[in-house]
């Protein structure tokens, strides 16, 4: 996971799970308690999604294809 691209793919992936409820208004994913150390694990850096964030993504994956 320490490759960018994966690391997006996984995070989108654990986006796609945790919207598709209603109640979840946004999502910081952790590791040990640390967001930080969650994306030092990808190289990405800390991972906080809010529903309208995820929302722009969707919108943008579907324009382009």
């Amino acid at each position: 996971l320490d490759q960018p691209t994966v690391a997006t793919a996984m995070v989108a992936s654990l986006n796609a799970t945790v919207f598709q409820f209603d109640t979840v208004d946004a999502v910081e994913y952790r590791l040990g308690g640390s967001c930080e150390a969650f994306g030092a694990t990808m190289g990405i850096g800390c991972v906080s999604t809010s529903r309208g964030e995820w929302e722009q993504q969707l919108a943008a994956w579907a324009a382009e294809g």
